[in-house]
């Protein structure tokens, strides 16, 4: 981008600096951005928030469920690998980015489907927080949100 003056780019950082403290926009990129990180790490990997590998606590298994619960999931076509907290989609549909008293973050909007959500982290550990990783990953949205508020030339 080329100024003609000083005075030109200084006006248009001014106006992209106003735009950066109105964060909503920004804040809700991240959180969409780190709610879909969430939703991943637990259905393709089968990880709690500590990273670690979500795992039954029954005697018998079949896969990484409890032999009854497999079964099922196995009769209804559903992988058994991994635990990945998805039988009817139900719950994930309701996983969404929300404003918060501090910006945005994301829960589950129904209230069913959050008490389910609950359940599964009495069993598993934490599991809807963000890691390590997606906390990085959210950070680094805000700043590419950043950058590229900063790069508009303000007409």
């Amino acid at each position: 981008m080329v100024y003609k003056s000083f005075a030109e780019f200084a006006k248009s950082q001014a106006i992209n600096i106003m735009a950066v403290t109105d964060a909503d926009t920004v804040m809700r990129a991240a959180a969409i951005v780190v709610a879909g990180e969430i939703k991943r790490r637990i259905e393709n990997e089968g990880k709690n928030s500590a990273g670690s590998q979500m795992k039954t606590k029954s005697k018998t298994s079949f896969g990484a469920y409890s032999e009854a619960y497999g079964k099922k999931r196995a009769k209804k076509g559903r992988q058994t690998g991994i635990i990945d907290l998805n039988f009817t989609g139900k719950m994930f549909r309701t996983w969404l980015p929300v404003p918060t008293e501090r910006g945005w973050g994301a829960t589950f909007v129904d209230a069913d489907q959050l008490k389910i959500a609950g359940y599964n982290e009495e069993r598993f550990g934490g599991v809807f927080g963000p890691t390590v990783k997606e906390n990085k990953i959210g950070l680094a949205e805000i700043n590419r949100q950043f950058k590229a508020i900063m790069k508009r030339k303000s007409a």
